[in-house]
């Protein structure tokens, strides 16, 4: 029965272009010619195969550093339109005021002294919107969860303290 099967794959693959299986008009190559093609296609497929984990990995690395770079330019951006316009200000105070004590109103200058102080304000929303980990801390401790939170700390701590007490060499 296994043989019939094998014939009537033999006939179809004649009919059909079907890589690693002999061909029925070629009757001369023999078992281990085509053994050695499809063991040469198996080791193909494999490294290829091997070739796109590695590229997914690269592509991974490459869009983490890249939402790392995304983070750190309106981080970097942020800082500065807070603080470039009270830096501007008190640079160009002496060239401008000259020798009086204020040549500009107090207002500008506590408006744009406490636009810098703002900034301290915006980066937790901005590394919470670009953070998943900081993002659900946030959520805990608004929503007062942070008993989970002094959970997590000392399984952590405590896995530290396994890991120092693995390695005698590292222990003060």
């Amino acid at each position: 029965m296994y043989y019939r099967i094998y014939r009537a794959a033999k006939v179809s693959a004649a009919k059909h272009t079907i890589a690693g299986f002999p061909r029925a008009e070629d009757e001369s190559a023999n078992c281990v010619t085509a053994a050695l093609k499809l063991q040469r296609e198996v080791e193909e497929c494999t490294s290829f195969s091997r070739l796109l984990k590695n590229d997914r990995k690269n592509i991974s690395i490459f869009k983490r550093e890249q939402k790392a770079a995304t983070t750190l330019g309106i981080v970097v951006g942020a800082f500065s339109v807070c603080w470039l316009p009270f830096f501007l200000l008190s640079t160009a105070r002496p060239f401008i005021c000259g020798v009086e004590c204020s040549c500009i109103p107090f207002w500008v200058e506590r408006t744009l002294l406490w636009l810098g102080y703002a900034n301290s304000l915006i980066n937790p929303f901005i590394y919470a919107f670009f953070n998943r980990d900081l993002r659900t801390t946030y959520r805990n401790l608004l929503r007062c969860k942070y008993r989970n939170i002094n959970r997590k700390l000392s399984a952590a701590s405590m896995q530290e303290a396994l890991k120092l007490a693995e390695r005698p060499d590292l222990v003060l």
